[in-house]
């Protein structure tokens, strides 16, 4: 470790200083542009709402690369942290996940991720429906998130399931009463992977474009798909029982 982080002269020179740190509300971290710094990178702590903590890059050149070892399972990782703006870094290497956003109970709010490159996450077999480039998806039923943001983010190339997956969650069938809600940007479009559809849907906030997966019904030998369009079931029940976690209270796809 060298120098204290706190200016391009006294830059720290491995992901590890960053990972030790927990910051606080209106605190930035800055990657130089074009360096390649090698491992998982998962930063501590959590921001505000008036003062999110942003992850950047500064500096010419092309965007820093965060590139994860074989034995880390993820590039960048959040968890149970809230109100963080996440932009301008490459992110490659891992396992399972490039990004990796989840929590276990309450609501996590301000998950903003822009401008990003997420790329050739490979290594393990797939196990389930969870992993992948981009995956922000709650740890528990009783955890959901509230103002997720995912605007010109590239991914590609992984053997895992998901390219960007915003919900989910390993939990079966979930009953309503548990049902999670998640803000949606007006006019962002969120990508899920796999074969989609696009459908516009109209919030609490108006309305939301999204860009969502209908579920397979075939998985690969060993996974039990998460959720089915059951006969005699409407296309609009059925949106609203894989999409819940992207709906506000009383949301309805609009003609």
């Amino acid at each position: 470790m060298k120098g204290d982080g706190r200016s391009p002269a006294s830059a720290w020179h491995s992901l590890d200083a960053i990972n030790a740190r927990t910051f606080s509300a209106g605190d930035s971290i800055y990657l130089k542009r074009g360096a390649d710094c090698h491992g998982l990178l998962w930063p501590k702590g959590s921001g505000t709402a008036s003062a999110a903590i942003r992850l950047s890059a500064y500096g010419k050149g092309v965007r820093p690369k965060v590139i994860a070892g074989n034995g880390d399972e993820e590039a960048f990782k959040l968890f149970d942290q809230e109100y963080w703006d996440v932009d301008s870094i490459d992110f490659s290497g891992s396992a399972l996940f490039g990004v990796f956003v989840s929590g276990q109970s309450g609501i996590l709010h301000h998950i903003h991720l822009r401008n990003l490159l997420v790329h050739d996450v490979h290594g393990e077999e797939v196990k389930h429906k969870e992993s992948g480039l981009v995956v922000i998806s709650p740890g528990t039923v009783q955890q959901h998130f509230d103002d997720v943001l995912v605007e010109g983010v590239t991914a590609f190339n992984t053997e895992q399931w998901a390219g960007i997956l915003i919900g989910g969650g390993n939990f079966g069938e979930v009953a309503e009463k548990d049902w999670r809600t998640l803000s949606c940007q007006r006019g962002r479009r969120f990508c899920f992977s796999g074969k989609h559809e696009s459908f516009e849907l109209q919030g609490d906030s108006g309305p939301a474009s999204l860009h969502c997966q209908r579920r397979s019904a075939r998985a690969p030998r060993g996974v039990r798909p998460r959720r089915r369009q059951s006969r005699g079931q409407s296309k609009e029940r059925f949106l609203q029982s894989i999409l819940h976690c992207a709906l506000g209270d009383g949301a309805r796809p609009v003609a």
